[in-house]
């Protein structure tokens, strides 16, 4: 029989807490250049066949993939560790929804004007940032890339409890078992007739 001990050393050993991780795009001019290069190829493409001359698509496909092996490489990671239950509704009684935000949306329980933020601060332990420099990140990131923070903050503090499955292996095994609509093969019923 486990002891509470035991369950509380496991439980509370920051290697075993909820984590989660958001890798963000913060080059967006990067994605800028994506989109012109790729509207480049577009027009090569149809340029290099109407004009019958030295293919110049290949040579922006091949930017545009180096460039796109770069842009993976310029994601920034930012590391979320749950805060535990109590912290976390602490932080949510200090943050609560104004009269006015609760007349719009009658369930909500923080206001999500101030939460997020505060709540990202307590949470992100890589890189560690204080609620100002998150206010900052909130005022410079554009809607995707802080909802992208926000989300794994969430999965973090409120992820569920349900142990993890992959969808990729499931899909593979699938792939792996016959179909009940699909006929078995059948072997020959007779020997070879190689040498007749």
């Amino acid at each position: 029989m486990t002891s509470i001990d035991d369950v509380l050393a496991v439980a509370e050993a920051p290697g075993h807490q909820a984590t989660a991780t958001a890798r963000i795009l913060l080059r967006q001019d990067l994605v800028a250049e994506h989109a012109r290069l790729d509207a480049e190829l577009q027009q090569a493409i149809a340029d290099d066949a109407r004009l019958n001359r030295n293919p110049v698509a290949p040579g922006l496909a091949r930017q545009i993939e180096e460039l796109e092996g770069r842009l993976e490489g310029e994601r920034t990671e930012f590391l979320f560790r749950s805060i535990g239950k109590r912290a976390w509704a602490d932080l949510l009684a200090a943050h609560p929804p104004t009269k006015r935000q609760v007349e719009r949306n009658k369930g909500l329980d923080h206001n999500p004007d101030t939460f997020p933020a505060a709540a990202i601060a307590a949470s992100c332990v890589s890189p560690e940032m204080t609620l100002d420099q998150v206010r900052r990140l909130e005022q410079a990131l554009n809607n995707s890339q802080f909802d992208a923070l926000w989300a794994r903050c969430l999965e973090a503090n409120l992820g569920g409890v349900a142990l993890p499955k992959s969808l990729t292996v499931g899909m593979i095994r699938r792939a792996n078992v016959p179909s009940a609509t699909t006929a078995a093969s059948e072997a020959s019923p007779g020997a070879s007739s190689s040498g007749e």
